[in-house]
């Protein structure tokens, strides 16, 4: 892939793998996640294909806070798709790039809305011998250091929602399906709100930071019941990831972290380019007076999407999101190359039929002690009240 960019030729785009059922960030033959690192999905020249031998898996996959599918993306860059796709999604335009781009996952919607009775529909329906796959990055709103002192953490009304997801997982679990799962969030919360979201899941957390194997710093916590080993590093070539003509300033170094709200900038016509991002977030063109931030298709890229990920054309042709709508789904998705990284343990032993192997979770953890939703729903904030055993 990277040969690809580098060499000048067409780029894949993302409406021509959508019709092979694939995306680039995976390559036939390749079973390492860190050797698809380089943004889109870099094949080393020994690869023997460009493209991936996507296998339908014996698995049911749950896709929470599914955004814009880095979850699905890197599933498919390890060569493996789920026989069974849920969506959990409020986000209007997250789920039209959902139905466009992924016509076979079915949406669940709101994930407050996933009681008992729709689960045990689903396990009936595909059976409780099926592993499923539940894979979320819940609010960080409430929890990021970017909301400055006053941020209510776990109680605000989006980072709350969190609670959901150990609900999901914990319903799963009763119902005697074998659960894998993994969860990501911000960094930069406060101590006391990761020691809880550790607690309630019963495992210990992983802090990785995307640069490691990307051109963008992405700091994270993840917890997962999955075996973790460790991310090693891996160079990768900026400058091939960018459009042509277009070089990293300053050279080599990772962008910074991507966030949702520098597209507030964008949005309002305001100069996306400040001092600040001058210093960090900045390319420049090949006559060295042009500068300028990542653009859209860029930041798929280093993120580890297919470019054209996030563009959704209209019925005229053209794209129907203006290019601050793309920076903001993008500054809230993961980075699917630490994604596939981790979830490289799952799609090995679907791909070779074994025993699916989890990490014991912690006698104490609140997944497995949570009995059920309390009898009071309040109307103003839209979420239950948690009873635990």
């Amino acid at each position: 892939w990277q040969q690809l960019v580098q060499g000048g030729r067409p780029r894949l785009e993302d409406k021509d793998l959508a019709n092979r059922g694939c995306c680039p960030s995976a390559v036939d033959g390749v079973s390492d996640p860190g050797a698809l690192a380089d943004g889109c999905g870099s094949a080393s020249p020994s690869a023997p294909s460009l493209m991936p031998r996507v296998v339908r898996g014996d698995f049911v996959l749950l896709a929470a806070f599914d955004g814009i599918r880095g979850c699905s993306v890197a599933l498919r860059s390890l060569g493996v798709e789920p026989a069974a796709d849920y969506s959990s999604e409020v986000d209007s335009t997250c789920v039209r790039l959902i139905a466009q781009k992924f016509p076979g996952c079915t949406q669940l919607g709101d994930i407050r809305k996933i009681d008992k009775e729709l689960l045990h529909r689903l396990v009936d329906e595909h059976g409780r011998h099926i592993p499923w796959l539940v894979v979320g990055g819940s609010p960080c709103q409430d929890l990021s250091k970017r909301r400055g002192p006053n941020r209510k953490g776990l109680k605000g009304k989006k980072s709350k929602l969190f609670f959901e997801f150990v609900r999901v997982v914990s319903m799963l679990m009763s119902l005697g399906v074998r659960v894998a799962f993994l969860l990501e969030n911000v960094a930069s919360m406060p101590p006391e709100e990761r020691d809880t979201i550790s607690a309630c899941l019963g495992v210990q957390l992983v802090e990785i930071d995307a640069a490691l194997v990307s051109a963008c710093h992405r700091q994270r916590y993840y917890w997962t019941n999955l075996p973790v080993v460790p991310l090693l590093p891996r160079e990768v070539d900026i400058d091939a990831l960018l459009d042509d003509g277009w070089y990293r300033h300053p050279a080599g170094k990772p962008f910074r972290c991507f966030v949702a709200s520098a597209a507030w900038q964008v949005r309002r016509g305001r100069d996306p380019l400040g001092v600040r991002c001058r210093l960090a977030n900045g390319v420049a063109g090949c006559s060295h007076d042009e500068e300028r931030a990542p653009n859209a298709g860029e930041r798929e890229a280093i993120l580890g999407f297919p470019r054209g990920h996030t563009q959704l054309p209209s019925q005229e042709g053209e794209d129907a999101l203006p290019e601050g709508t793309r920076l903001k789904m993008l500054g809230n998705s993961f980075s699917v190359q630490v994604v596939a990284h981790l979830l490289s343990p799952f799609a090995d032993c679907i791909k070779a039929g074994k025993q699916l192997e989890l990490t014991p979770l912690r006698d104490d953890a609140r997944l497995l002690t949570m009995d059920r939703l309390g009898d009071a729903y309040h109307a103003d904030d839209g979420v239950w009240e948690y009873l635990w055993e």
